[in-house]
């Protein structure tokens, strides 16, 4: 009986060794594969976060400083209690305008039961759509200067006898302190 013969040790030893080389170049491809994913995922990520910053207020970043603090005084800095009672109104317009809603009427207060510790009131009366409601209270509530929603009632639209997909009327009662400024 004829036994085949063993292949010689050299050819083993390529065979072994080619397969070596193919195994680390697949364990390359892959691993640049999964490097070039996760580098997608992260522009990705990096898109989505530059969209969220985009609605956030500008914040100023001092040294050191981890957060962010909402740009400018955290008072309703003016030389009169009227001045910063425009100043108020103001950063309401601008808030709503920003929302993309409408203000029907406003009333400032600066004599309410808090003006003796220094707080303005302003109470408006707008129409908003449902989604920009939360932007509108995120943009008074963490902006500057510091504002405080004291109340909020919401109105649906069919309440106010409009279209179901119409805007809400939201009448909205606010606060942020006055601080002379000289």
């Amino acid at each position: 009986m004829n036994l085949p013969t063993p292949p010689s040790r050299p050819l083993v030893a390529a065979v072994l060794y080619a397969g070596a080389i193919a195994a680390l170049v697949g364990f390359a491809l892959s691993t640049a594969l999964d490097l070039s994913e996760g580098e997608q995922r992260l522009e990705g990520l990096r898109q989505r976060l530059a969209a969220l910053e985009g609605r956030r207020p500008a914040t100023v970043r001092g040294a050191g400083d981890a957060g962010g603090a909402p740009a400018g005084s955290p008072f309703l800095e003016a030389r009169s209690v009227t001045l910063a009672g425009a100043a108020l109104q103001q950063r309401m317009e601008q808030a709503v305008a920003r929302a993309g809603g409408e203000i029907a009427s406003e009333q400032i207060d600066l004599q309410g039961p808090d003006a003796k510790d220094g707080f303005i009131g302003l109470t408006a009366s707008l129409d908003i759509a449902q989604p920009a409601l939360q932007t509108l209270l995120y943009d008074i509530e963490a902006g500057a200067p510091y504002l405080i929603v004291q109340s909020l009632d919401v109105q649906s639209p069919l309440a106010t006898g409009g279209d179901a997909q119409g805007p809400m009327r939201v009448t909205l009662a606010l606060s942020g302190k006055w601080e002379a400024k000289p």
